[in-house]
């Protein structure tokens, strides 16, 4: 296991922190308007609103855009490539993104825009929590031929000792209309 890097929050950012040491996705909303802003500013980016709170969202969203870092550069992160990043569209705004980690078996190999993900959080020593996406709600075929290749991020497995390709049919995914 490898230790994530602590988040240096803002005091503006407090809320949000707090929710994710409760298991909870806030997000910082206009009073005014009803807009959803992450991050956290201190006054509203559409209306100029500075009656501000955080409401409590789903944590579902899909993924927008990603990378897979191969080669970081990021003290700590060295030794755990490849992994992936992206952005998450949640649903309570069509404007509504969150930069997150994107976690799962294999995810290296199955991530795809538009995949369904939802929230969850893992602790940072010396932190708390922290919120990363996990892919949801569809079914892959995982071949392991040898314990190595028990890996839950498939990180120290080559392409030939497991299979982690998906297996779907047309019930798995719903695409949304752009």
């Amino acid at each position: 296991m490898w230790t994530r890097i602590a988040p240096e929050p803002s005091e503006l950012a407090r809320p949000f922190w707090e929710g994710c040491n409760e298991r909870r996705l806030r997000i910082q909303r206009c009073r005014t308007c009803g807009t959803f802003i992450h991050h956290p500013e201190p006054e509203c980016t559409r209306c100029g609103g500075t009656d501000l709170t955080f409401d409590e969202v789903s944590g579902s969203g899909r993924i927008e855009t990603f990378t897979v870092v191969h080669r970081s550069f990021v003290p700590g992160y060295q030794d755990v490539t490849p992994y992936v990043v992206g952005w998450i569209a949640l649903p309570e705004q069509s404007s509504l993104r969150v930069f997150s980690e994107i976690m799962g078996d294999c995810v290296t190999s199955r991530v795809v825009i538009d995949a369904p993900v939802e929230v969850r959080f893992e602790e940072v020593e010396g932190f708390g929590a922290v919120p990363v996406f996990e892919l949801t709600q569809q079914k892959w075929r995982t071949s392991l031929t040898s314990a190595e290749t028990r890996d839950p991020d498939c990180r120290a497995v080559s392409r030939e000792s497991a299979d982690c390709s998906p297996m779907l049919d047309s019930s798995d995914m719903t695409v949304s209309p752009r």
